[in-house]
């Protein structure tokens, strides 16, 4: 998605633009827009959501969208079973 698009007068969201698989932009027209991306794709997408109303992106009065991303991409779990799990075994 490149962007949410807003109506002129209230500022409120009435779709959203993509861009095709021949790189045409297009727009999809809502009622409503749910935004639902990840943690990087979310703030990115509202900070290309400028309008008049909006001239830093959408929900970004404040200037904080973004700033304070951070990723963790290291996770670790561990477990104690009572009995031996095998683990090292592979089945086919």
């Amino acid at each position: 998605m490149r962007k949410i698009e807003l109506d002129s007068s209230k500022g409120r969201a009435t779709g959203a633009a993509y861009f095709d698989q021949a790189g045409k932009e297009k727009l999809q027209r809502a009622k409503a827009v749910i935004v639902a991306c990840n943690g990087a794709e979310t703030p990115r997408l509202l900070l290309m959501s400028k309008s008049n109303a909006f001239p830093n992106g959408l929900a970004n009065s404040s200037g904080l969208v973004g700033k304070y991303l951070m990723f963790n991409t290291f996770t670790i779990t561990g477990g104690l079973f009572e009995q031996q799990l095998n683990e090292s075994r592979v089945s086919k």
